[in-house]
């Protein structure tokens, strides 16, 4: 593997990062939000449709330019996702 490639797979593996970041810490967002705004199903239903319309759009062009960036982008994308899980799990266990 050249250094190119490898440099190749890291932006890869950030933009990965990036889209699970925006992703799950949007949902985080929503959630935190639902409580105190009139219509909660209306929130939670533009969320779900930005966050996922956004992910699907940057995974398509990663998909049409190269296959393996697409699996890298979402081994990133998991990667974020328990990194976020394991970040915010003892707020979600505190007493309320």
């Amino acid at each position: 593997m050249t250094a190119s490639q490898l440099m190749e797979l890291v932006a890869v593996l950030v933009v990965g990062i990036a889209l699970g970041v925006f992703y799950f810490g949007g949902l985080w967002a929503t959630v935190r939000r639902l409580r105190r705004v009139r219509k909660p199903g209306r929130l939670l239903g533009l969320s779900f449709v930005l966050r996922t319309g956004v992910v699907l759009a940057v995974f398509a062009f990663l998909a049409a330019h190269r296959w393996w960036w697409t699996a890298v982008a979402v081994a990133g994308f998991f990667l974020a996702r328990e990194v976020t899980v394991r970040l915010l799990k003892p707020a979600l266990d505190e007493p309320k």
